[in-house]
């Protein structure tokens, strides 16, 4: 790539504006994404989207014969930078995206647009981390907002600041349902679902399982 083009290309990466459909419904809210739909978008849709798309950096395939998963990387310098997002597609379809967050959404204004979640899961991040994974659980609308939160003197607070780190979108469902959709999906064990699954009761203190 010439000195021009590689120019070129980061000026246009910076005149991309960030992605903030979750707060604003623009161009699409929940389940929707940048006009991608779980259940409804083709692949030959996805595929469009990542050739003609401003946000699509590198991105690859992963197929295990049954599903393929595009893992991608955001184009923006933002928080997502450097993470992997991820389309679902099985035979043919859209069946479910992972989006992380470009911005900064806070908890607070999350509430404000679509009220409490149905239920919460708050899990331990893997590898023996500290860091607590907060799962808030709005299904009928398709969407799961998860926040990544330190430890304070010991414990995990949720506060109106914490910010989401990504998104799980999928078809519409019911909170029953969402163990179905996949091992992707962020869901504590069926055996487990009563006592894990909690009911939102504001800011303040959690319990990690």
């Amino acid at each position: 790539m010439t000195l021009m083009a590689s120019l070129a290309a980061c000026r246009a990466r910076e005149a991309t504006p960030v992605d903030n459909s979750l707060l604003t419904g623009e161009p699409c809210g929940p389940p929707c994404w940048q006009g991608l739909v779980p259940g409804v978008s083709t692949e030959g849709q996805v595929m469009k989207y990542m050739s003609d798309s401003d946000y699509v950096g590198s991105h690859y395939r992963d197929t295990d014969g049954r599903e393929t998963v595009i893992w991608w990387q955001s184009s923006l310098r933002g928080r997502g930078q450097g993470t992997s997002n991820a389309f679902g597609i099985r035979e043919g379809m859209l069946t479910g995206m992972v989006i992380y967050l470009d911005y900064e959404l806070a908890l607070d204004q999350l509430l404000a647009r679509y009220g409490p979640p149905e239920k919460l899961w708050a899990q331990w991040r893997a590898g023996g981390s500290a860091v607590a994974l907060v799962n808030l659980y709005y299904p009928s609308e398709g969407f799961i907002p998860q926040l990544e939160l330190e430890p304070s003197d010991g414990y995990h607070e949720l506060r109106a600041d914490d910010t989401v780190t990504r998104v799980w979108y999928f078809p519409p469902t019911t909170l029953e349902e969402l163990p179905n959709l996949g091992a992707s999906i962020p869901f504590p064990p069926r055996e487990y679902m009563d006592t894990d699954l909690r009911d939102w009761e504001g800011y303040g203190r959690i319990h990690v399982r």
